[in-house]
């Protein structure tokens, strides 16, 4: 009969002090394995093993792929890079990043239910957004247990929100419960019937009950589309909070939700500036041939066309590169210098 002994664990804004307090509380030795994403800026120094060690001695180390996994140990997904386990082993990737993220939450939950089945017990923390929602319904789908923040007990609620909505949990906790439950539930066997399963089965359909009764004081068509999925986009008003929604289900902070079309529209202009330099590049050998066949009226048109794409090709240049301020009073600069110029010719011609 098999244990438990795989433990992961999601968050995302609010979750270091979040996992502090998990940590803190687990005891030592911890008969299992725990794995932690936690959302990082990609330029991150990876301090989190040092913070978690200062609650906890010694167990907490950022992840190097081919690790050997051991038990009593607590394993972190360095800055902009995906941790995934295998039978026995850690894997660091850089693949494309998971919902907006990279280390992604989903990717680790679905690596151990792949790889662990119902050895898994999947957590949910504080954080934006939807991350961990898949992953930890793949984790009961595999037999494993899922275990969720309660919303009204975390820093920020949408991820433990989308994650009771979506995967079914077992378990909905304030946080200061989770370290108990995670401690009962690895020394019982995988197949042994959780105890208070079902109460904490009422306890989540009446929170999700109660939360889908409640009308939403203001929801109001914007005219946006989703970063994720371009589906149109609600901003829900609910008291003093700001949010946006589409109708799949992502969920956007007013912040994240700018960050997110700010993305967008910064690939929209690399694209279009390669396709500016190829165009350019294009014409440039189109000038060439021409040249060389003595074509002179079309040097010219060629030559003209080119001149244009290159100036609009400095525009996105100086707007990727931050330094459009810069050529903005350039721009007036001239425009200046050229008024002056005719105001000139004008006053010699009277």
């Amino acid at each position: 009969m098999s244990k438990r002994d795989i433990v992961v664990i999601g968050a995302s804004a609010g979750g270091v002090q979040a996992l502090m307090r998990v940590v803190r509380a687990l005891p030592s030795p911890f008969p299992a394995s725990v794995f932690v994403v936690v959302h990082t800026s990609p330029t991150s120094p990876g301090m989190l093993d040092k913070v978690l060690n200062r609650v906890d001695g010694q167990r907490a180390r950022y992840a190097r792929d081919g690790m050997k996994i051991e038990g009593n140990t607590i394993y972190i997904a360095p800055p902009d890079q995906h941790m995934l386990v295998e039978d026995g082993a850690i894997r660091i990737t850089s693949d494309p990043k998971q919902n907006r993220n990279r280390p992604a939450i989903d990717a680790l939950f679905r690596s151990a239910a792949s790889a662990y089945g119902n050895r898994v017990i999947g957590v949910v923390l504080t954080g934006y957004l939807d991350d961990g929602s898949s992953g930890l319904a793949m984790i009961k789908k595999a037999g494993g247990v899922a275990i969720v923040q309660d919303p009204d007990d975390a820093q920020v609620s949408e991820m433990p929100e989308q994650a009771l909505q979506r995967a079914d949990p077992d378990y909905c906790l304030a946080l200061d419960e989770i370290p108990g439950v995670l401690e009962r539930l690895v020394s019982e066997p995988s197949s042994t019937p959780q105890r208070g399963v079902m109460e904490n089965k009422r306890k989540i359909a009446q929170k999700l009950s109660n939360r889908a009764a409640a009308p939403e004081e203001n929801k109001e068509l914007t005219g946006l589309t989703c970063p994720d999925c371009h589906g149109a986009i609600w901003e829900v008003r609910e008291g003093r909070l700001v949010h946006f929604k589409c109708r799949i289900g992502h969920s956007y902070s007013p912040q994240s939700m700018v960050d997110a079309h700010s993305e967008s529209l910064e690939r929209a202009m690399w694209a279009a500036l390669k396709n500016l330099e190829e165009n350019i590049a294009l014409t440039r050998r189109l000038v060439e041939h021409s040249r060389k066949r003595n074509r002179e009226k079309a040097v010219e048109v060629y030559e003209r066309r080119m001149h244009e794409k290159e100036k609009h090709a400095l525009v996105l240049h100086a707007l990727l590169d931050g330094k459009s301020d810069e050529m903005v009073r350039g721009l007036d600069s001239a425009e200046h210098r050229e008024v002056g110029r005719k105001l000139k010719e004008e006053v010699s011609v009277a």
